[in-house]
């Protein structure tokens, strides 16, 4: 609770400095961590049919 605060403190202070250019970093913070889930999810789908292959011909041979 009283870190949540200080950190709530510490976060207002900033953004009163400059609330525009934090709004960015913020918004750019997301849609960097939209592409990596974007990609983790082609890895995953990805790995799901490598291991489908793999395991086909395991089962053809």
């Amino acid at each position: 609770m009283v870190d949540e605060t200080i950190e709530e403190n510490e976060m207002q202070q900033w953004e009163s400095l400059n609330p525009i250019s934090s709004m960015q970093e913020i918004l750019g913070l997301m849609q960097t961590l939209e592409q990596n889930f974007f990609l983790a999810k082609k890895m995953e789908e990805g790995l799901n049919n490598r291991q489908a292959i793999y395991y086909m011909h395991l089962n053809l041979t």
